[in-house]
């Protein structure tokens, strides 16, 4: 017997796109490059290919692959595959979407591939009409019904696959538009694709608010390109994009309307933080969470000045809890291991039980953060509980020891990592973005003074190798100082 969700069916979020259509048909609801669509427009194109999808015989419960390149498209198709009620995943080329996401059919805008359930398809299919295929009806959705499923590397760097039903939606849906206040005034850009779960929810919610979602043209179309040709009002990007944006900025650009900007995925190092808050809008925003819990808690940049680890308060959305290794809550002011439970949060891996069974327990989701609460509420983030260093029996998180370390005259950037010489003990090793003012033996001391540990490896670098959401790659450092050792 069927288990009865005590939840009323939902509409899929395209619905909110022919709300838009049918209250602010003018207003507009996609910008790239030289193409404007306004709602009208843009629920007619999800129509079209709502109707060419569904002739392709993909019925609800279906999971989808959809690999195209093309932004707007590929939300169509994304925007279709809702409506139908099949299970859409964005991937990237190169993803074995058979085998890994063990799609059941897959859409792309490459080159034609072989087999009855790949669909190929082009711009034709949203600027040509579809009078000649049946309309779709759209029927209510189960509130447990699958959706949509959303790659993660989850806790252990390894790829993971998130199911979201229509429910997770909805509920991260009224969150995220609390969180970000993305109404019909948001003139959007993010920098995270729609595979990330970010880049899927932020735009899905704008176009709900009916607001406005700037997409790329093309490749051609980097972030700083973007910002500056299309004048964003609240910008999502990671902290080395957000980085790159402030470096790239042109001498005399100064900010006549200035955007809400939040960054999220990795430590805000303070260089960035007084250089975007100087250059670009003092309403930064920091932003914790993860694609499993979604946002879990944010604050003003400015309070994380002096405040190694600052991420926020948590959100009224989450319930977040330091716990010991017995897996009981500490006092406040006390480390320990993070864990959070957020409404539309995942509740497992799909396809993995092992996984699943490590990192989701008693109604819990363990990011495998650490961190501590103080006695405000005030949220502390210390890093990844797999990155301690264990220093001859000191264990210490390389983020903290960053975060103190970032002020010290002449840094531009800094990282922390374990270095192991030839036939030597572990020591630390400090990679530094070094500027005019750097006083090698100063860091040093000012360490020692910290720490009761070795001296310190100093190792220079132009930049500080970081991956797309801004979390340092140690040990590529590690590797860069054993060359030298």
């Amino acid at each position: 017997m069927r288990r009865m969700s005590p939840h009323p069916p939902v509409s899929s979020f395209a619905s909110w796109v022919q709300f838009q259509a049918r209250t602010n048909p003018h207003a507009l609801a996609v910008t790239a490059g030289n193409r404007n669509v306004n709602y009208r427009g843009f629920a007619e194109h999800i129509e079209r290919v709502t109707r060419r999808l569904a002739a392709k015989s993909i019925e609800a419960g279906a999971r989808v692959s959809v690999t195209v390149d093309d932004e707007y498209l590929h939300w169509l198709v994304v925007m279709a595959l809702s409506r139908i009620g099949a299970v859409s995943v964005s991937v990237s080329r190169g993803v074995d979407a058979h085998g890994f996401v063990k799609a059941a059919f897959i859409v792309t805008d490459g080159a034609r591939i072989k087999g009855p359930k790949n669909v190929a398809i082009d711009a034709g299919w949203y600027t040509q009409a579809a009078d000649d295929l049946p309309a779709f009806e759209e029927a209510p959705h189960d509130w447990d019904a699958p959706c949509r499923i959303v790659l993660s590397s989850g806790t252990t760097g390894a790829a993971r696959k998130i199911l979201l039903t229509y429910g997770d939606l909805r509920l991260r849906f009224i969150s995220t538009g609390r969180t970000y206040g993305l109404n019909a005034t948001a003139r959007i850009l993010t920098t995270m694709g729609v595979g990330s779960i970010g880049g899927f929810i932020t735009p899905a919610r704008t176009w709900a608010g009916g607001g406005c979602v700037i997409l790329s043209a093309g490749p051609e179309e980097n972030f700083t390109r973007l910002f500056l040709r299309n004048h964003p009002n609240v910008i999502l990007a990671s902290t080395v994009q957000l980085a790159t944006l402030v470096k790239a900025l042109p001498a005399d650009y100064w900010p006549i309307e200035q955007a809400i900007v939040y960054v999220s995925g990795s430590a805000l190092p303070v260089s960035v933080n007084r250089r975007t808050r100087a250059r670009l809008s003092q309403a930064l925003f920091v932003v914790y969470g993860s694609t499993e819990a979604g946002t879990v808690a944010t604050a003003h940049a400015a309070g994380a000045e002096g405040k190694p680890g600052f991420t926020g308060f948590v959100l009224p959305t989450a319930q977040l809890q330091v716990v010991d290794d017995a897996r009981k809550p500490v006092p406040a002011g006390t480390p320990g291991e993070i864990r959070v439970s957020a409404e539309g949060g995942a509740t497992r891996y799909l396809d993995d039980d092992a996984a699943s069974a490590e990192t989701f327990r008693d109604g819990w989701f363990y990011p495998g953060d650490l961190g501590m609460l103080d006695g405000e509420g005030q949220l502390f983030v210390f890093g990844r509980k797999s990155e301690v260093i264990n220093f001859g029996g000191v264990k210490l998180s390389p983020q903290l020891l960053e975060d103190t370390l970032a002020n010290f005259p002449g840094v531009a950037d800094i990282a922390v990592f374990a270095h192991e010489p030839k036939g030597g003990m572990s020591r630390p090793g400090i990679a530094v973005v070094a500027g005019k003012e750097f006083d090698e033996k100063g860091l040093k001391e000012r360490f020692a003074r910290m720490h009761k540990l070795p001296e310190p490896a100093i190792l220079r670098v132009k930049d500080i190798p970081r991956n797309e959401m801004g979390k340092v790659l140690r040990n590529e450092l590690a590797q860069a100082a054993a060359k030298l050792a």
